[in-house]
């Protein structure tokens, strides 16, 4: 698919050139490849890096294609991942997506006309590894909004994690169920399991059993699988068995730092 994509951007790209080039007066006008400088790399994240860079000179003909080109191998070309970003001379702001965590990545501008392409100087970024990696229950340590998925108008008025035995798998969240304060207290006692490398995605288990009490009923959220968590995005995604209230078969949070 990624593959595919690439095919198309060229076609796309040599389609247009096609167009200008049949429509390009044939006089006794000289013309040459463009001219073009590649932009520093900003805004670096774990997956997306701005780019970007100048067309200087057209060669005196329209420009009628523009933007970056990246990859993990030194000489990136249309041929690897792309942007098209507008028309013209001056300058042009592009957004690499899709990026892989802690890489290295080449990338240049590049600029088309009628005569043909230009690539700029090749310059080198790397993305970031995630925070947090290194003792994952850290991310949810202190105050955190901990908000209802079921019924957003009982959203808890506290929310607080703390590590369990200095353990960075094991995290204990504690809010007041539905907003009613310290007699629905809840406390729940999370193991995360071990992360998946390329996504930053993990298993959340819930090690006991939770009581709490609300609407005159004894709520309990079951032991076991609980939801998941994502390092990138700093979200606990709990999904939790319950029994006491309704038949409902679970119920979800979405909890994050403050």
């Amino acid at each position: 698919m990624k593959n595919k994509k690439k095919l198309i951007l060229v076609i796309q790209l040599l389609f247009v050139g096609l167009l200008f080039l049949f429509n390009t007066s044939c006089d006794n006008e000289s013309f040459s490849k463009p001219e073009v400088t590649t932009s520093t790399v900003t805004d670096i994240t774990e997956v997306t890096a701005t780019g970007g860079g100048t067309v200087t000179s057209d060669g005196g003909t329209d420009i009628f294609a523009r933007g970056v080109c990246w990859n993990e191998s030194t000489g990136p070309t249309l041929d690897d991942d792309a942007t098209n970003d507008g028309l013209g001379t001056g300058d042009f702001t592009s957004e690499m997506k899709n990026l892989t965590l802690g890489t290295t990545y080449y990338v240049r501008a590049f600029a088309m006309n009628s005569e043909g392409i230009t690539y700029g100087s090749e310059l080198t970024f790397s993305t970031l590894e995630p925070a947090g990696v290194d003792c994952v229950a850290d991310l949810w340590v202190g105050d955190l909004d901990c908000a209802d998925q079921v019924w957003s108008d009982y959203k808890p008025t506290y929310c607080t994690g703390v590590k369990m035995d200095d353990d960075c798998s094991l995290l204990k969240i504690t809010f007041d169920f539905w907003g009613y304060g310290v007699d629905s207290e809840v406390v729940l006692e999370l193991q995360l399991e071990s992360f998946d490398t390329e996504t930053y995605t993990g298993n959340l288990t819930l090690l006991k059993d939770a009581l709490t009490e609300a609407e005159g009923s004894v709520i309990t959220f079951h032991e076991g699988a609980a939801g998941t968590y994502q390092i990138l995005t700093k979200e606990l995604h709990l999904d939790m068995t319950w029994s006491g209230y309704d038949a409902t078969a679970s119920y979800q949070f979405l909890i994050t730092p403050l």
